[in-house]
């Protein structure tokens, strides 16, 4: 992934470069609950479904929205 100054990687995350996890198929994804953060998600998540031609089944979609842990 390009370095953006609007994404970074989750502190415990960071030395891995993690971004998504895989489990049996399926993609669960992170993001803060700010505009500039959505919209860089809706980005990305729009540039892999034009290299790949996949597309999410909304159907079978779910987006949940959480409070913040506290920061230590």
């Amino acid at each position: 992934m390009e370095q953006s100054s609007m994404f970074d990687f989750h502190r415990k995350c960071r030395a891995m470069n993690i971004v998504n996890l895989y489990f049996a198929g399926d993609l669960l994804l992170f993001s803060k609950v700010f505009e500039v953060c959505l919209r860089l998600f809706g980005e990305v998540l729009n540039h892999f479904f034009g290299l790949s031609g996949f597309r999410a089944n909304p159907i079978k979609s779910n987006f949940i929205l959480s409070k913040s842990a506290q920061h230590n």
